[in-house]
């Protein structure tokens, strides 16, 4: 008897053994891909307290020391204000509120670097169990190249619009449909269209006469 509890003791010992170092590495698995991911990643409690970040947050935020940003409270990372005016403790109030009842949240939100510039941050958060208690997950992507890839779109188009104001020349946009989508001050003068009129309208009933309108239509479509 005393040798079946002693082999029953060494089995559940190596039972134990094998439960912890397959705990082991599964944690030291999920701290490579938490310090190798390309986005932001930090763990906080529902009141701002942050318990662990990787190193591409502290790189976001300009931070050298990650014990200090540990020390920090995210209040001490948002501007007091957003863009459209809204406190953003209050809508950080709320999306945390949401996310710790279980619904996860995907929004964009001006964060402030420790240098004090504000930036555009994709953030997403969702809720996890940690040691027995709910916590916070973020996960944290910098929008600063797709802010600055939207203005230049936008003053690429600004640009265009204002040469095509101003140009001599009728300059006549179309899409896949053969629909005008762009109808210059020129166009009106030449071909007798506002450009309220022209925008929408197929452009073969424009530049074909009645006659050959069909024959245009197909070489359309075949082109």
């Amino acid at each position: 008897n005393k040798l079946k509890s002693i082999n029953s003791q060494l089995k559940k010992k190596g039972v134990q053994d094998d439960v912890k170092k397959s705990l082991l590495q599964n944690e030291n698995k999920f701290k490579t891909v938490f310090e190798s991911s390309n986005y932001g990643l930090v763990i906080f409690t529902e009141n701002g307290q942050f318990s662990e970040c990787n190193s591409k947050t502290l790189e976001l935020f300009e931070i050298s020391s990650k014990n200090e940003f540990l020390e920090m409270n995210i209040s001490k990372l948002v501007p007091i204000r957003q863009p459209s005016g809204e406190r953003s403790e209050m809508i950080y109030e709320r999306r945390v509120k949401k996310a710790i009842f279980g619904k996860k949240q995907n929004f964009t939100f001006w964060v402030n670097k420790y240098t004090g510039e504000s930036f555009l941050c994709e953030i997403t958060l969702s809720r996890i169990n940690l040691e027995g208690s709910y916590v916070l997950f973020g996960q944290l992507r910098d929008l600063t190249k797709e802010v600055q890839q939207i203005k230049e779109l936008e003053n690429s188009e600004e640009r265009f619009r204002l040469i095509a104001s101003t140009a001599k020349d009728a300059i006549i946009l179309m899409d896949d449909k053969g629909q005008v989508t762009q109808w210059n001050n020129a166009a009106e003068k030449i071909f007798g269209y506002t450009k309220n009129d022209a925008i929408g309208m197929p452009v073969h009933q424009i530049l074909a006469s009645k006659e050959h309108q069909k024959s245009f239509q197909k070489g359309f479509e075949v082109f």
